[in-house]
């Protein structure tokens, strides 16, 4: 799995409008290790910090296109727990995926 630099700047860039402007930490550091291209340790992050970002459902699902699931980092991941999470913020953000 390759994440292009858009791809990045478009996860910083709706991490900065989040959180009244202030951003969202853990996402940055996934940021941060995306542009070292260091993919399994900013999955490594979403994996621990994810359950922060559920409040930011349109972040959490970007991050989840972005670099896979919390669980397995897998794209389209058709784990019944990954799907059920995915799809119920899909639901609150009422975005059609």
């Amino acid at each position: 799995m390759v994440v292009t630099k858009e791809q990045i700047d478009k996860i910083e860039a709706l991490a900065m409008k989040q959180n009244e402007g202030r951003g969202i930490i853990c996402v940055g550091y996934i940021v941060n290790w995306l542009r070292k291209n260091d993919l399994p340790m900013a999955q490594r992050i979403f994996s621990i910090d994810g359950d922060k970002m559920t409040q930011y459902p349109d972040m959490y699902i970007l991050i989840a296109d972005t670099i896979g699931c919390r669980l397995h980092g897998t794209k389209n991941c058709n784990n019944a727990l990954c799907k059920s999470v995915y799809d119920e913020l899909v639901k609150w953000c009422n975005l059609e995926k």
